[in-house]
């Protein structure tokens, strides 16, 4: 088996990876999601559920590929991406052009649709108002 799969589901492609795209296999994804853009594909996941790692120039690829696909009336998605792997993608690219399906149910749902990243929310420490005294 390689190390991604592409494949149809309803109006999206879908690019599974098993493991990792690394320099080794990089280039080889990149020629094929390119193709998929150019013969008219504008809805793609990125299937990241069992995706341990994605170098560099895969996270800042797959987020000009998203900002294409915006720009073209298109959405780019990521299927159960980790924690570890969204927080790489949102430090060396952006997750604003990317959509989320959190689950593979969410995906097979009769015209599913993903939904924005949330932004996490800065943690305020919880303060107590000063108590007034007695005199």
């Amino acid at each position: 088996m390689g190390s991604y799969r592409v494949q149809k589901q309803s109006s999206w492609a879908v690019i599974t990876v098993f493991d990792r795209i690394d320099s080794f296999n990089f280039d080889e994804l990149r020629a094929e999601v390119s193709s998929l853009v150019e013969r008219g594909d504008k809805q793609l996941v990125l299937d990241l559920e069992n995706a341990q790692f994605l170098s560099l120039p895969a996270i800042k690829y797959f987020a000009s590929i998203a900002e294409r696909l915006q720009g073209l009336a298109g959405q780019f998605a990521l299927l159960s991406p980790s924690e570890k792997i969204k927080r790489q993608i949102n430090i060396y690219a952006t997750l604003d052009n990317m959509k989320l399906f959190r689950t593979r149910r969410d995906l097979e749902k009769a015209g599913g649709q993903p939904v924005p990243f949330e932004r996490p929310t800065p943690e305020v420490p919880e303060v107590e108002p000063p108590q007034a005294k007695l005199l």
